[in-house]
This record gives C-alpha cells, structure tokens and sequence, in this order.
C-alpha cells in the first residue's frame, strides 16, 4: 500500500511568504471568495495546503507563483501528521516541521487497542 501524503508550501529564502498577482489572480478565477492580497493566503497551515492553491502553483511554477521577496517551494509531509504540521519562520525564510511529540501523545489517546490503564502507562514515558 503506497503511502499517503500532505504537500505544504513554504517560502525557501528570507524575505517572507508571498504569492505574486499572477497567482492571486489564478486563485481567484477558482474560488468563490476573492482575494485582493497574498495576506490572508499566508497564513495558517490550511491555506498553504489548499487544493486550489497547490493547483495554481503546480500550474505556473515556483517562479510565476512566488511574490517578489519569496521562493515558494513545497514539501511533503506524511498524511497522519496532517494536525501536527507547522511552520518555523526566521526573517521570513520557513521550515515546516511536525510536533511529533503531539502527535504521539494524540496517536495514545485515540488508540482503540489500549486500554485506559495502559494508555496512562504509557504517556507516562512519553
């Protein structure tokens, strides 16, 4: 079974997020809701995430898609983590990472083979 997995775009230079006009406006031409800038396509972790901006950034390229200051690339990240992704910015140059740490606690509570006692077990070693 081939594995499952989350792409998250993330800006690759210092100088910050941005998507260009011409992406703005690709975006636009597939939503409902128009946006009149990048701001709110930056932030937060479903946005970078989103269907129809991964499709206009497969459409025109990291090059076209990029805002001025930016190098808009994309990684790929195990679907289970999916909750746990974010992004660690410094000067505007991003790393997405995953809280592992969450997810494993996460992963022992919703387990359905654990009893409670040893779920308190074994979040104690966690």
């Amino acid at each position: 079974m081939e594995e499952e997995y989350i792409r998250v775009l993330f800006n690759a230079c210092y100088g910050g997020y941005s998507i260009s006009k011409e992406g703005i406006e690709e975006i636009n031409k597939r939503v409902e809701k128009k946006y009149k800038s990048d701001y709110a396509l930056c932030c937060g972790i479903d946005n970078r995430t989103n269907p129809v901006v991964l499709e206009v950034y497969d459409l025109l390229g990291s090059d076209r898609f990029s805002g001025k200051h930016a190098k808009i690339r994309e990684q790929k990240i195990k679907a289970p983590y999916k909750n746990f992704i974010y992004i660690k910015e410094y000067d505007g140059l991003e790393n997405v990472l995953v809280n592992t740490h969450d997810y494993k606690i996460h992963s022992i509570l919703d387990s359905k083979e654990m009893t409670d006692e040893e779920k308190v077990k074994t979040l104690r070693v966690v």
